[in-house]
């Protein structure tokens, strides 16, 4: 049932942001906006003591992590190499949230 409330919600999110794409100052991925939006209140939840789904949670996390590194690499200067950014970044973004998630655990 969970994932049927998240496939719900990213619909819902980039559906939002993809109609408001023509109204707001700067450009916005409606997809990632959906799936960030998505997570971001999903840890909401989990912050304030709801179940949450966590193997859902960390999908949806490791996305976000490698949609980042994929934004970010298109703007990478051309001296620079993508695939050390991307070896770089994306380990530690999935470090990073695995700590987030242990970090609510214990405290």
């Amino acid at each position: 049932m969970f994932i049927v409330i998240t496939t719900i919600s990213i619909v819902a999110i980039t559906g939002l942001v993809w109609g408001a794409k023509k109204i707001l100052p700067f450009p916005v991925c409606p997809i990632c906006a959906g799936v960030s939006g998505t997570w971001l209140w999903m840890l909401g939840l989990k912050f304030l003591g709801y179940p949450v789904d966590i193997t859902i949670l960390t999908m949806l996390l490791g996305g976000s992590v490698v949609g980042i590194a994929y934004q970010v690499e298109k703007r990478l200067p051309d001296n620079r190499s993508p695939l050390l950014w991307k070896v770089l970044f994306i380990p530690l973004g999935f470090v990073t949230a695995y700590m987030e998630e242990k970090m609510k655990k214990c405290c």
